[in-house]
Parts: C-alpha cells; structure tokens; sequence
C-alpha cells in the first residue's frame, strides 16, 4: 500500500512539471532580456451590434476587405467589390472584435520593434462604430509558439500579445472572401415516362 506521504509527494511533483510547462510557454512566446506584464484589460469593450463597419488590410499586399452592417439586408461587402456579404462570418468577426482581450504586454523600446514584426506591420485591422468612431491595431509576426500574434495598439506602450484563434477570424476575410454563399438550387426530379399499353386490334 502506498503511504500517505507518498502521495503527498507525487503530487507536489505533478504541480512543479505543471509550473515549469507553463513557465516554459510563456518564455517562448516572450523573447529574452524583455519585461512582461499581464495584461486582462481589453483594447476596448463595445457590443458586437454597435460595430457598423469592419475594415481588414494587408499592408504588405496592398489589398483591403471591407464590409458595412446594414439593418435591412445584413452585412454587404464594400470593398474590393460590392453586394452582398456572407453574414456568418462578418457576425463572427464583429462578435470578437467587440472584446478583443490581450495575454500579455511587453514593453519593447521602438528600436526594438522589428523583431515583433511592428516596424513593418503586416495587417491592420479596424471597427468603425455606429457613431464613427474608429478602433483600430496593427498585427506584426506571430510568437514562436504558433499560438500567440503580436500587436501594437495606438495609446498603449510597447507591443501587446493576443491569442491567434480569435484574431483569425478577423484577418481570415482576406482571403477567401467573405461572398454570401451562392443558394444551390434543387434538382427537379422527372418522373420516369411509364409504358403505356399497345391499343388492342380492332375487329374488321
């Protein structure tokens, strides 16, 4: 039977390995000689409904997707070409973009910025409210995790570190388009033509 103080330490010793793999995350994704600060506070905290307009380019390619909520018809594509948008998709953009929360901060000296990719951004992502009011950052180079992107909000010191899943749903409307999906239309069934009997011979 094992002892109750061998439990004791087999269980200290799971938490320690639990500590030292979160411990090992957290400096890769924060290069060396740099000072982390957790950061729970949003780049800003609007409801998903008040967004009226997104705007998404690639700073590199020179391309941009825009969509503009309309109350009527739903989303509709502005940019770079007009009609109707696929709504799913702009609702799950708006939906993150409504509270978008950072991991971390690290202040970073501007000297220092092309190694996050922010020297040279490449894509900015902005919400235009109903009012006008315009919410907007740039996204530089991925952390080494894979997991992680590193950002630069305007108001905010050094460069901000946000979980790549939401943010993909933002700069996935690049590319494929965010184009209403095309109704497929039903197949109309023809019924098989049925034989038909011969007439019988007429008596002469």
């Amino acid at each position: 039977m094992i002892r109750t103080g061998t439990w004791i330490v087999l269980g200290l010793f799971v938490v320690l390995l639990a500590f030292a793999v979160w411990s090992s995350r957290t400096e890769q994704a924060t290069p060396a000689g740099l000072e982390t600060t957790p950061t729970l506070e949003p780049l800003w905290s609007v409801a998903s409904e008040d967004i009226a307009r997104i705007r998404v380019e690639d700073l590199r390619a020179g391309s941009v997707v825009e969509a503009q909520r309309d109350p009527d018809l739903g989303w509709e594509l502005l940019q770079p070409e007009t009609g109707p948008a696929d709504s799913a998709r702009l609702e799950r953009a708006a939906s993150w973009l409504a509270l978008p929360v950072p991991k971390s901060s690290l202040l970073v000296a501007e000297e220092d910025l092309p190694t996050f990719g922010l020297s040279d951004p490449s894509s900015r992502v902005t919400a235009v409210l109903e009012d006008g009011t315009e919410l907007s950052f740039e996204v530089g180079a991925e952390a080494p995790t894979g997991t992680l992107t590193y950002i630069r909000f305007p108001g905010r010191d050094g460069v901000l570190v946000l979980s790549k899943y939401g943010l993909s749903e933002v700069l996935g409307l690049l590319d494929p388009l965010p184009v209403a999906p095309t109704p497929t239309a039903e197949a109309t069934q023809i019924p098989a033509p049925t034989d038909m009997p011969s007439p019988a011979p007429s008596a002469t």
